[in-house]
């Protein structure tokens, strides 16, 4: 009885199919795992709170992380800076990735801002100003909140009301 191999044909069919589907599928893969733009942002704008709470406690001075909504950038300010600085510190503005924007920032206790520049106060003795911010990509939405006495963000990975968020907080003190 005599048993059949593949012939070189064969295999060199085989290896090209297989190369095809390999490199078709690395940008997607890459994409997903590597390059997720909204855990980026999410990541940035989280960092950027934690230290900003850390140097206000440090310095004894008020700070203000800044969403501006027009050009999808951050940036951060101190209460005693000058026009001058404040130009610079513009300058140096963090960007969030492409395709992802922030949709509304609502300073709770206060508005709902869907433009311009919106200010978030860090305040030296710890504590923040209470803030939702809603990022979008695609059909995607998060919610961010900016806790006011943790000095970190909560993510929800879905698109909370802050009538939603004020009854989930009311809920959890009881």
């Amino acid at each position: 009885m005599k048993t059949r191999g593949y012939t070189l044909i064969e295999l060199v069919v085989v290896v090209a199919i297989a190369s095809i589907m390999f490199f078709v599928a690395i940008p997607a893969l890459r994409d997903a795992f590597f390059y997720d733009r909204m855990s980026k942002a999410i990541g940035l704008i989280s960092r950027t709170v934690s230290d900003l709470a850390l140097e206000a406690i440090r310095e004894s001075v008020d700070f203000y992380l800044v969403c501006d909504l027009e050009h999808g950038s951050i940036y951060t300010l101190s209460h005693d800076m000058t026009p001058e600085k404040i130009d610079q510190q513009k300058k140096r503005s963090l960007y969030l990735p492409e395709e992802v924007k922030m949709r509304d920032v609502y300073l709770l206790g206060g508005d709902e801002y869907r433009e311009g520049e919106v200010r978030i106060r860090f305040f030296s003795g710890g504590y923040a100003q209470p803030a939702l911010i809603h990022l979008t990509e695609k059909d995607r939405v998060v919610t961010l909140f900016v806790e006011p006495f943790l000095r970190k963000i909560r993510v929800a990975y879905d698109d909370v009301s802050v009538n939603h968020f004020l009854s989930m907080k009311e809920h959890e003190t009881r």
